[in-house]
């Protein structure tokens, strides 16, 4: 059969430091450029669904105003 003791993992030691430069970096620099350009682009998205699509939709007719007419003719 197989070694178990070559199967077996073992753990990798691990020291977090603590780096206080990059986290003083990141909270001071503005959002990049592309962040705001999508912003933009997806409210400009958000507002044509919501605004203008609406308006460019047909409106449906309605089945209940044609049935009624063709069932008051059916029975005079």
């Amino acid at each position: 059969m197989t070694n178990e003791s070559e199967d077996t993992l073992r753990a990798a030691s691990f020291e977090p430091r603590a780096n206080t430069q990059n986290a003083q970096k990141v909270s001071n620099n503005p959002r990049p450029i592309g962040t705001w350009i999508a912003l933009v682009v997806g409210a400009a998205l958000l507002a044509f669904v919501v605004f203008i699509l609406p308006q460019l939709a047909p409106t449906p007719e309605t089945q209940s105003s044609t049935g009624l007419s063709s069932a008051a003719i059916d029975t005079q």
